[in-house]
């Protein structure tokens, strides 16, 4: 599964583990693994939701219309 991740977004996969790696350098594994510390404590980013943005959009309609 790794080798898929790793091949589908372009990153390297790690040999080895070295510390205070620059984030430019990272591989897959160490990307992983950022990515599921910064879901378990809740500081991941929400996935875009296409629904928010036309209920914006819906929004901004019913405004412009109120003011006219």
């Amino acid at each position: 599964m790794i080798e898929k991740v790793a091949e589908a977004r372009g990153w390297p996969v790690e040999n080895e583990w070295v510390d205070d790696l620059p984030e430019s350098d990272w591989g897959v594994v160490r990307r992983l693994e950022d990515n599921w510390i910064a879901f378990k404590t809740g500081k991941s980013r929400p996935p875009p939701n296409k629904r928010q943005k036309w209920q914006k959009e819906e929004q901004w309609w019913s405004d412009s219309d109120e003011q006219a």
